[in-house]
């Protein structure tokens, strides 16, 4: 999508509350607790190199990514925090990432091996550890013994240990408790051996929101950095004090169409309408990131301040029924999403109604809407950098 198009289709995103989340999240973790903002996937679709300057300014620790464009694109737009990459690439990339300062994670052989040998001097590695998600991680039944062998290869220092234990209701709850459990068990193993780790991490967003705790001294923090839930909608505990971040996500009108009694409207699964009828349609579609939408999920945009439903999502259109809207015109605004408005959509309503989460809407329009960052409190936002 060019530059240009993207002028058509908008997210609207609020970096006061950015903040006020990111204070909120250090309130939880309690003092002397490291914060490290988890950037991966363009940041949740919020926007890495943004965000990462806003986290860097706040007092953030480090950063956690995946993606190596995007911790690159982080490195060139001047941020200095560490910025360690999760295990989203191969062993030859190795040298890559040191070439732009990014601290690699290793959890097997291979690539702590490949990461010694390109190293050339004294670097530092992360260790993800597999506590339970059994995903990326060595086994934490064998993670003492392959820490000590790692911490003994030349040119690589232990800069922090980390695991990740998600979970969406509250039979996740027990299960991270266990993990977590096993995970200090595994930090108090280490000190034991004499074996240094600067930085653990284990908790994420559903252990801060569930108010679990732990031994280790960083947090690694996503949805609600950005104000997303990380439950399952049935389960929503630990929100208060958590904004979403997202403000409006907008397109406009490119054509209004009137429909005499009797046209059809094909696309609503309407043939031969009863009674006129006024439709818009929308410059954006699946190929700008939006899914089909849900007919058990009646979705509606805001126009001039009324509410317009969804009638249908094609390659590269939506069309939203304007009846009842006054005077609508090729250019008006449509609010598809108005978290700040009264009767606006919220994220998670927008999100249902194409059988989606927030945050999987969020990455999908990642990089296809133009963004736009809201400072209400700019005059501030100086002041607050200087003592964050």
């Amino acid at each position: 999508m060019s530059e240009g198009f993207r002028g058509h289709a908008e997210i609207e995103l609020d970096t006061e509350r950015l903040r006020a989340n990111f204070r909120e999240i250090a309130r939880r973790a309690g003092p002397g607790i490291k914060i490290i903002p988890a950037i991966k996937a363009d940041a949740y679709g919020f926007g890495a190199v943004e965000t990462a300057k806003a986290f860097e300014r706040l007092g953030a620790f480090a950063l956690f990514t995946g993606n190596i464009e995007e911790a690159i694109a982080v490195r060139a737009a001047g941020v200095r925090i560490p910025v360690v990459m999760f295990g989203a690439y191969l062993p030859d990339d190795v040298p890559l990432l040191l070439s732009h300062g990014l601290i690699p994670t290793v959890y097997d052989r291979e690539f702590a091996t490949a990461a010694s040998d390109a190293a050339g001097a004294l670097t530092e590695v992360y260790i993800k550890v597999d506590a339970g998600l059994g995903r990326l991680g060595v086994p934490i039944a064998e993670a003492a013994e392959f820490i000590r062998w790692v911490s003994a290869l030349p040119n690589l220092a232990i800069g922090g240990v980390y695991t990740h234990l998600p979970f969406a209701d509250g039979d996740g709850v027990a299960w991270a408790k266990k993990h977590l459990s096993e995970f200090d068990e595994l930090l108090g193993t280490l000190a034991a051996g004499g074996i240094s780790v600067p930085v653990a991490q284990a908790r994420a967003s559903s252990c801060i929101a569930a108010g679990l705790a732990d031994r280790a001294n960083a947090v690694c923090v996503g949805h609600l950095l950005y104000g997303l839930s990380p439950f399952a909608e049935s389960y929503s505990p630990g929100l208060s004090g958590i904004e979403p971040v997202i403000r409006a996500i907008r397109s406009r009108l490119i054509h209004v169409g009137r429909h005499p009694q009797g046209s059809d409207v094909a696309i609503a699964g309407s043939y031969g309408l009863r009674h006129g009828r006024t439709t818009g349609v929308l410059p954006v579609g699946r190929s700008s990131g939006l899914g089909d939408l849900d007919p058990a999920e009646p979705a509606h945009a805001l126009v001039k301040g009324q509410r317009a439903p969804l009638i249908g999502i094609s390659l590269e259109h939506t069309t939203i029924d304007l009846e009842g809207i006054a005077d609508p015109r090729v250019g008006d605004p449509v609010e598809l999403v108005s978290e700040t408005t009264e009767g606006g959509s919220t994220l998670a309503a927008f999100a249902r109604a194409q059988r989606r989460s927030a945050l999987t809407t969020m990455v999908a329009l990642s990089g296809r809407w133009r963004r736009i960052y809201i400072d209400p409190v700019k005059d501030v936002w100086s002041a607050f950098n200087r003592t964050p």
